[in-house]
């Protein structure tokens, strides 16, 4: 791997100084440190910051209000968060970051190895998808708020409109803008969340109770769906998408081609193509679980994502990508007698121009 740097954020010393020699064993590796949360801010702001490791043991500052403050900035960088994590205390394990491609828990105490596999899969993978792969965005900041159980207010600013999110426990109880109720409220952000919104948290124990509907909570938490795959899905459902069949016309020219689909994160098919009576939107479903478990595997060893996924059969073998990782993805079914390389050519090419359709 290339020479990067990393940015070591803690206010311990000690430990501080102890990481920072393990991580400078590693020759291709520059470390910078900062004490506290406004230097490291004014680090980021001034340097070449490949990737930040933060110990959210800092008086200034929570790892959640340094997640936002970064966001406010409009600093994208892979981070590390390190936590000292009591499972029987406000703690709730939290779901896969890396389909973020940006953030990442690590238990406290550290084990060094799998902080070292974390560095190298989290820098891959960003390498790798950095310029399709999702941003620091509202989505991330609700999700580690679930994860952390944290009670408080979340205020978003965006041009003149603000609104407001009241948590308990990590639980969306409430949302308040001027003119909407609450369920309204939610479903408005959810379709105009945008990146250049300003965001801050505080931690109030305020006495709202719980108003919002159940389903459009899990959306904004990310517990079902991230703000891009609810406005992919929205943009779907009002034909929005310019994607149609046609997109496998380059694909069916090849031998063995027999059926193809794409299909979104959850396995929900956007459109197909089949050239025999193989239906393609069983693809999405199996593609998904396929993709999980190899994910699975590559992150325990820091290899970064698995994009091609391949599974061979006496007759058919099939063949998926990513056309952004957690996002959407193109499935293929192809007679094993084909002509597999071309195709698995052709669908990164298939995949990389319909990159635009879900960026949303």
């Amino acid at each position: 791997m290339e020479e990067y740097t990393v940015l070591l954020v803690g206010n311990d010393v000690t430990f501080v100084n102890s990481l920072r020699n393990y991580l400078l064993e590693k020759r291709n590796r520059h470390i910078k440190t900062a004490f506290n949360i406004s230097k490291a801010i004014e680090i980021l702001g001034k340097e070449k910051i490949n990737l930040v490791i933060v110990d959210i043991n800092i008086p200034d500052m929570d790892s959640i209000q340094f997640v936002t403050e970064i966001f406010n900035r409009n600093i994208w960088k892979p981070l590390i968060i390190l936590k000292k994590i009591n499972t029987t205390a406000n703690w709730k394990k939290p779901e896969i970051f890396n389909n973020f491609g940006i953030v990442e828990y690590i238990e406290k105490p550290v084990n060094l190895e799998k902080l070292d596999r974390s560095i190298d899969g989290l820098l891959n993978h960003f390498k790798i998808y950095q310029e399709s792969a999702s941003e620091i965005d509202l989505s991330i900041i609700m999700l580690m708020l679930e994860s952390e159980r944290k009670t408080g207010i979340l205020t978003v600013k965006s041009g003149k409109k603000k609104g407001k999110i009241y948590l308990k426990e990590g639980d969306i109880v409430d949302v308040e803008v001027k003119g909407s109720s609450a369920e309204e409220a939610l479903e408005k952000y959810l379709k105009s969340a945008q990146s250049k919104m300003k965001i801050y948290m505080e931690y109030i124990n305020h006495k709202r109770e719980k108003k919002t509907n159940t389903l459009l909570s899990k959306m904004l938490s990310n517990k079902i769906l991230s703000l891009k795959e609810y406005k992919i899905k929205n943009n779907k459902k009002e034909g929005k998408m310019a994607i149609s069949e046609n997109i496998f016309d380059s694909l069916s020219k090849i031998s063995g081609f027999t059926a193809g689909a794409v299909y979104l994160g959850d396995g929900e098919l956007v459109t197909e193509k089949s050239l025999t009576d193989i239906d393609p939107g069983k693809i999405g479903g199996l593609a998904v679980e396929l993709y999980k478990g190899a994910k699975s595997i590559v992150d325990k060893m820091g290899l970064g994502i698995a994009n091609f996924v391949e599974v061979h059969t006496d007759e058919y073998s099939f063949l998926h990508t990513c056309i952004l990782p957690g996002v959407a993805a193109l499935g293929v079914i192809v007679k094993k007698d084909g002509n597999i390389g071309l195709i698995k050519h052709e669908m990164l090419g298939v995949a990389k121009s319909l990159i635009t359709e879900f960026e949303a």
